[in-house]
């Protein structure tokens, strides 16, 4: 595969100078065919946006914001070549990058790629994951999984620990802020499931194509900076409710009936956890409150689309 296989996806959502920055990092590694999909903004991020990339990249304005899972599909539908890097707005492509990534695909089976990630200090973000269990998620909502690294346990582990730093090989699951996926591998499940709004959409798409028979693949050597939750960190509150109902969507798809009793009950414990310890900021225990509230039925679905899930 070269560069020239490759179409570009940027999905912006209010954060129109880091979108024009992420276009711009993918034009330095060679791409040609970049669109950036505006995702309903309504803050003039359209506008700016097909003013600043006028001549390297293509601007999809959306009328309303259609989530994650949604508007990817929307810049996918528009895509033709073998490869489709998605690229959140808030990630950038260091030098050779998409070169890096490219390599992996001279097997056949793999259906996606994803990089190795940064914070802008240089210091490393997770990159590879592990798919949620019922198991996995208590890891996480009791902070169990703060443990696993430290003491090297992966059975406490709710990420994917011992794949990171130099790790170059296949992997379980991939994140979502820059991924390089196979159009294959993409329409042979349908792409994203746009029953999701925010988070665990990627997640979702993963385990589906594995069951279609692909695997996934880290390369240690592409380093990509995320400069993480730009989009969201004007939403803490709705953000953290998100999280929540994303969580409800993929049980209803992907574990039994009790299992989704069980996450539901220890997400209410996870919580209400959290609701307890007095070092929380009033700004977050009100974030945790509202995610309480939302499997307790006071907590509304944020969701712009008015699509009431779980």
């Amino acid at each position: 595969m070269i560069v020239s296989d490759v179409d570009v996806v940027i999905l912006n959502y209010r954060t129109s100078e880091l979108a024009l920055q992420a276009a711009e990092s993918a034009a330095r590694e060679g791409a040609d065919s970049i669109c950036i999909v505006d995702n309903g903004s309504g803050d003039g991020s359209a506008a700016r946006l097909l003013k600043s990339s006028a001549g390297f990249a293509r601007v999809l304005p959306l009328s309303r914001n259609l989530g994650f899972a949604a508007g990817n599909n929307r810049g996918a539908g528009c895509t033709s070549r073998q490869l489709v890097l998605f690229m959140n707005a808030d990630a950038e492509l260091q030098p050779g990058s998409l070169k890096a990534m490219l390599r992996p695909f001279d097997d056949p089976a793999v259906g996606a790629v994803g990089p190795s990630l940064y914070f802008p200090d240089g210091r490393e973000q997770g990159s590879a994951g592990l798919f949620p269990t019922p198991w996995r998620l208590t890891t996480a909502l009791l902070h169990l999984d703060f443990f696993a690294e430290r003491w090297g346990c992966p059975l406490l582990a709710s990420n994917d620990f011992r794949r990171s730093g130099a790790y170059h090989g296949p992997v379980e699951c991939l994140y979502g802020p820059c991924l390089l996926v196979r159009k294959a591998a993409f329409d042979s499940v349908g792409g994203f499931d746009e029953t999701f709004f925010l988070y665990l959409d990627e997640t979702d798409f993963f385990l589906r194509l594995r069951s279609a028979g692909w695997v996934f693949f880290r390369a240690a050597d592409s380093h990509v900076i995320h400069h993480g939750g730009q989009s969201a960190k004007g939403i803490p509150v709705q953000s953290l409710v998100f999280m929540q109902q994303s969580r409800s969507i993929y049980g209803a798809k992907h574990f039994s009936r009790t299992a989704r009793f069980y996450v539901a009950f220890i997400s209410i414990i996870g919580n209400l956890f959290r609701l307890l310890i007095r070092f929380f900021s009033a700004d977050e225990r009100a974030r945790y409150w509202a995610a309480l509230g939302w499997w307790l039925g006071w907590t509304e679905s944020p969701d712009p689309r008015k699509a009431l899930h779980g």
